[in-house]
């Protein structure tokens, strides 16, 4: 069966285009059609923009990652899963040039649908296949 990269990741990882798709044993396998994987830990990277420097770290993670509120990037602070070059910092830390910037979350995908991928159509320019909406895809 193919599926999507996006459901094979699993385990922590040094940047967020990183893919493991060696370790099968994760999945937790097929209930009732379906295809579930064990929660996991993944790392988040990015480098201090310009804009954000002089900046403090919480300010940057409340206005540019809008995706969780304020307080829970302020525990991830203090319990240091959101670091600066790897190394826990204060709520207060201003950013400086290339700092790296890690957050490492815990997280958990949604089951997918274990009916099969049939391809509708292939030629050699295009392949057509019939995908369930339920696995993701990514480009």
């Amino acid at each position: 069966m193919v599926i999507g990269a996006s459901y094979w990741r699993h385990g922590k990882h040094k940047s967020s285009s990183q893919i493991d798709t060696g370790d099968t044993k994760k999945i937790l396998g097929r209930v009732v059609g379906l295809r579930k994987v064990y929660p996991y830990h993944f790392t988040f990277t990015t480098f201090t923009k310009g804009r954000w420097v002089g900046q403090k770290i919480l300010d940057v993670f409340v206005k540019e990652f809008r995706s969780n509120p304020a307080e829970e990037y302020e525990k991830s602070i203090r319990d240091g899963s959101l670091t600066v070059n790897c190394k826990k910092v204060d709520v207060n830390y201003c950013l400086k040039h290339n700092e790296l910037l890690s957050n490492t979350v815990h997280r958990h995908e949604v089951p997918v649908t274990a009916e099969p991928i049939t391809i509708v159509h292939a030629d050699k320019d295009l392949v057509v296949v019939n995908k369930p909406a339920s696995i993701p895809v990514s480009s």
